[in-house]
């Protein structure tokens, strides 16, 4: 299973282990007054109907990962 943790998109938030508040990167919509992008939970996006990349996680992008040896 691809997991949200492992996303390029994920916003996780400051003293949130357990990633309970993280967003999503990947989609936002535009503040209609201040023009601020607002991004959704990614809970939301990978459980709910109205999410856009599902159980399937369809824009799921890994994080790059550098080892330095």
């Amino acid at each position: 299973m691809k997991l949200c943790i492992q996303c390029k998109h994920l916003m996780p938030r400051e003293g949130d282990e357990e990633y309970a508040l993280a967003r999503c990167g990947a989609f936002f919509t535009i503040h209609p007054v201040s023009g601020a992008k607002i991004y959704s939970y990614a809970y939301n996006q990978r459980m709910f109907s109205e999410g856009k990349c599902g159980l399937p996680a369809a824009f799921f992008n890994p994080i790059e990962v550098h080892i330095d040896e």
